[in-house]
């Protein structure tokens, strides 16, 4: 299984002058909040928290990249054990349990802590279980080349699965060949991964206008919690109004989740 990678340690954030008032929800007591990046699978070999500063708006150059923050003591927790997480002593700011130290299931609730600056960062999440009875409704499509209608005339593919409670799911849809070739030369450069906002539907189309390149497309199904769900209702931020994007981060910001995915693949081919 594919672990879904959104770059939340990036997080920007509108820090400039405004980052220095006490007001800036951003801002607590001279701390500026750092971000947190989890994303945890049952599935998941190692599990691994990144902690970065935020990105200042009106930063310099030098600041278009989160710093790590290094040398904290991290700890994850599950059913009142701690386990201290390692450093990973070539990416700094990245703290992970070694694979197998710590059995992980579906429903499994866990938190992390650590000090920062005198504040305890912290969060605490669950693994929601996995997708049940996805299916696409056919696994190839086909395409006739030179027929500059054949993408809208034809059928579109259908991924169904069952949400008994109403769960949230999000989808992301990636060309996997190694060199796809573009339907058109309008597609050239165009991205081999796509995704949907996260959703309560029980199904995705996935339509031809999405559809890029030619070649054999993986699609994963994430089922996500209400946490993750929030981050794709982040509030507008501009210079006149700071607010603090949706986290479930005490003490910083971005998110510790846990997720859970299936997958199906289909082929998409020349007429």
């Amino acid at each position: 299984m594919r672990i879904i990678k959104l770059h939340i340690a990036g997080l920007i954030v509108l820090l400039g002058v405004a980052a220095c008032e006490s007001e800036n929800p951003l801002v607590q007591s001279g701390y500026i909040k750092p971000v947190v990046e989890a994303f945890i699978s049952a599935e998941t070999d190692t599990i691994m928290v990144n902690i970065t500063e935020m990105i200042p708006y009106l930063g310099s150059e030098d600041d278009s990249l989160a710093k790590p923050i290094s040398n904290l003591e991290v700890f994850l927790l599950k059913d009142g054990d701690r386990f201290i997480m390692t450093e990973k002593p070539e990416k700094q700011g990245v703290y992970y349990i070694l694979p197998n130290a710590i059995d992980l299931e579906e429903g499994d609730s866990l938190s992390f802590e650590s000090n920062v600056d005198g504040f305890t960062l912290s969060a605490s999440t669950w693994i929601p279980p996995k997708p049940l009875s996805i299916k696409i409704s056919d696994n190839v499509l086909y395409y006739e080349v030179g027929n500059p209608s054949g993408m809208l005339n034809s059928s579109n593919l259908t991924v169904s699965w069952n949400n008994p409670n109403d769960g949230f799911y999000y989808v992301s849809m990636t060309n996997i060949d190694a060199s796809p070739e573009p339907v058109n030369e309008m597609f050239e450069d165009a991205p081999v991964r796509s995704q949907a906002p996260p959703s309560q539907a029980d199904n995705f189309e996935i339509r031809f206008r999405n559809l890029m390149y030619f070649g054999t497309y993986q699609v994963i199904l994430y089922h996500v919690n209400q946490e993750f769900a929030n981050l794709f209702d982040n509030p507008t931020m501009n210079s006149v109004n700071i607010s603090e994007p949706p986290t479930n981060i005490e003490n910083g910001l971005g998110i510790f989740t846990g997720i859970s995915a299936d997958t199906v693949y289909f082929d998409l081919r020349k007429l």
